[in-house]
C-alpha cells in the first residue's frame, strides 16, 4: 500500500508536468506502429515473391500488410475527424493531473473512507457470526479439530434467513453510501478548484466544503441514490443465488 501510494504521487506529478506530450506521443506511436506493421507485411510479401517465387507465408504477409494499412488509414481519419474532441480530452487529463498535484489532501478522502469501510465490514462480520448462532449449538466430534453444528427449527430458520437478508442489504447500502460520499466530496473539491481558476493562475480546491455539503446538505440525496444502487445489487445477488441453486 505504501509503494502504491508513492507510485500514485509520482504518476500524478508526471501527468501534471507532461500530460499533453505523453498523450500526443502515444497517439503518434500508435500511428507509426500501424504504419510499421503495414510496411513490414508488404515488404516481406514482396521479398518472398521476388526471391522464392511462392511460399505458404506469402498470403499471410500480404493479409497482414492490407489489414495494418486499413487500420492505419482508419486511425488517421479518426484522429483527424475527432481532433478537437481529442485535444479537449487531453486538456481535461492535464487539468485533472494539475488538480491532483496541487490538492494532494484529496487523496486522503478515498483512503480514509477505505478504512471506514473495513471497520464497517468487520463489525458486520461479527454481527453475522452472532446471527449464525441462532439455534441449538452442539459439538461436532467427527472431525480431528472439534467443530460446532447449529440445528434450527423452522421458526428459527425463518428468523435467521430474514436477519441474514436484512444484514446483507444493509452492508450493500452502507458501502454504496460511503462510495457516494467519497465521489461527491471529490467532485465538489474539483468544482471549487475549477471555478477558482483562471488564465493567470490555478485555483484552490475547498475540500472542507465537500465534507460540509456531503454531511449537512446532501446526505439524504446520497443515501437515496445509494439505496437504489444497493437494492439493485441485492436483487442481483439473490437472483444469481437462486439461479445457481436451481
Amino acid at each position: 500500500m505504501a509503494l502504491s501510494f508513492v507510485y500514485c504521487l509520482a504518476y500524478i506529478y508526471l501527468l501534471s508536468a507532461f500530460a499533453e506530450p505523453i498523450a500526443w506521443a502515444m497517439i503518434v506511436l500508435v500511428q507509426l506502429g500501424l504504419i510499421g506493421g503495414a510496411g513490414f507485411g508488404i515488404t516481406q510479401y514482396l521479398y518472398i515473391k521476388a526471391s522464392v517465387g511462392s511460399s505458404q507465408n506469402e498470403g499471410a504477409f500480404l493479409a497482414m500488410g492490407v489489414v495494418f494499412s486499413i487500420l492505419a488509414f482508419c486511425f488517421a481519419i479518426a484522429v483527424y475527424c475527432g481532433f478537437n474532441s481529442l485535444r479537449i480530452a487531453i486538456n481535461v487529463i492535464d487539468a485533472s493531473a494539475d488538480f491532483l498535484a496541487k490538492t494532494k489532501r484529496i487523496i486522503a478522502v478515498p483512503i480514509g473512507y477505505f478504512f471506514v469501510t473495513v471497520i464497517f465490514i468487520a463489525v458486520w462480520l461479527g454481527c453475522m457470526i452472532c446471527i449464525n448462532s441462532i439455534g441449538t449449538i452442539t459439538a461436532d466430534t467427527s472431525l480431528i479439530i472439534q467443530g460446532k453444528d447449529v440445528n434450527r427449527t423452522d421458526a428459527e430458520d425463518k428468523v435467521f434467513m430474514g436477519l441474514f437478508l436484512f444484514m446483507l442489504f444493509g452492508i450493500f447500502w452502507i458501502c454504496a453510501f460511503i462510495r457516494a460520499k467519497t465521489s461527491f466530496i471529490v467532485m465538489v473539491s474539483a468544482s471549487t478548484y475549477y471555478f477558482d481558476s483562471h488564465k493567470e493562475r490555478d485555483g484552490e480546491a475547498d475540500v472542507g466544503l465537500g465534507f460540509q455539503l456531503a454531511y449537512m446538505k446532501h446526505a439524504g440525496s446520497l443515501a437515496l441514490g445509494s439505496f437504489i444502487i444497493a437494492l439493485i445489487q441485492f436483487i442481483r445477488v439473490v437472483v444469481m443465488t437462486i439461479a445457481e441453486q436451481a
